[in-house]
Order: C-alpha cells, then structure tokens, then sequence
C-alpha cells in the first residue's frame, strides 16, 4: 500500500512583518510499498501560496518532492490555515499539514524603544557601568555589544531573546541576575514592544 511522511509535519513561518513575506519548503515522501498519487492540493488562506507543482504528480516509493510555500501577509494577525494534499491512492484521500505564523506591525526603535529608556532606564543607566540608554547612544550601546557582566552574552542579539541580556533583564528570566528595572516593572506593552523588536531583528528605525 502507499504511505507517505512529510518534512516537517506542520510548516511555522514563524514572524513576519505586515506587508512582507516568508518562505518555507515543504517535502513529501513516498514511503509506502506502492506508488504514491497526488492529485491536487488546496490552501486555505489565499495569503498562503505554493509554487508551481504539476499534477497529477506519483510519487513511487523512496521518491520525494518539495513543495515551496510563501506566506505574504497584508497585515498584522496570526495565520492558522491548513494546506491539503488530495490524493487518488487507495487508503490515502487527504494529506492536511497545518499552517502557522504570526505578522507584526514593525516595532520602531525611536518610536516604541527609545522613550521606554526615556522613561525607566535613563536615570540608572545614563552612563553607568558603561551602559548609556540616552537618545541617540542607547542603540549603538546595545546591539551586538558583549555584557560587560555576562560576557560572552550580548546586551542584544538581534532575532534571538533567549540570549539577549536586555531581554533576561526585563523579563526576569533568571539568566542574567536580578531583573531590570529593579524596583519597578514595564507595562505589558511595553515589554511586548521590546520582545518584538528583538524578533524582528533589532532594526534602528
């Protein structure tokens, strides 16, 4: 009988900013011991496309195709859709993978960054122990500069939170020592603007 795997099981584009786009390959593998028959296969958000693939398309066993999707999102949302293979091989009728992904509206650092050091940073860190979170030094003070108390961590690593040490601070992970702002707290928003920015790469924008 046919069968078939898939890599991966399920396709996360991961964040992307509204108005842009990911892409991600897909491959399916015939595993079975009979060919494997694709017929068509349907997506079930139109943001979502595949490149071009011929149908109908068998797939005889140890044989394999890719599939490249792009997500191209309008605007900000989260993606849950469904991609599905139809196939004409006996016992196999529908091959569903599910689709996932999230758009952001693009986090400014002068905008959305910067005054959150304005505010609750500055007074500690106008120059303190090397760091200065003032306009127009904080960014060049931050991105990709070793901690000078966690070397060789970075006070931020674009794209990566888990080994950002503004990102431990804030967020009292435990990874970098005590949390930041030590007496006080962000608001939620203002946390999510920082995360996000780091996600998005740390643009200075």
């Amino acid at each position: 009988e046919p069968g078939y795997t898939l890599d991966p099981q399920a396709v996360d584009f991961g964040t992307v900013l509204g108005g842009q786009s990911a892409q991600r390959t897909l491959k399916i593998y015939s595993v079975g011991t009979a060919d494997l028959t694709l017929d068509s296969l349907d997506i079930s958000e139109n943001t979502v496309t595949a490149g071009s693939v011929s149908f109908p398309l068998t797939l005889v066993p140890g044989d394999s195709t890719e599939v490249n999707l792009t997500w191209a999102p309008g605007a900000t949302g989260i993606l849950s859709a469904t991609l599905t293979f139809y196939a004409g091989t006996s016992g196999i009728t529908a091959i569903p993978v599910n689709l996932t992904g999230e758009a952001q509206q693009p986090v400014s650092f002068s905008n959305d960054i910067q005054p959150i050091f304005n505010s609750a940073c500055v007074s500690c860190h106008g120059g303190n122990g090397g760091l200065f979170l003032t306009a127009g030094n904080a960014y060049g003070n931050l991105v990709n500069v070793t901690s000078s108390g966690y070397a060789p961590a970075v006070r931020v690593k674009p794209g990566d939170t888990a080994n950002s040490v503004l990102y431990g601070k804030i967020f009292n992970t435990g990874q970098f020592g005590q949390k930041m702002p030590p007496d006080s707290d962000l608001s939620t928003a203002q946390k999510t603007n920082i995360r996000q920015w780091i996600e998005q790469g740390a643009l200075n924008n």
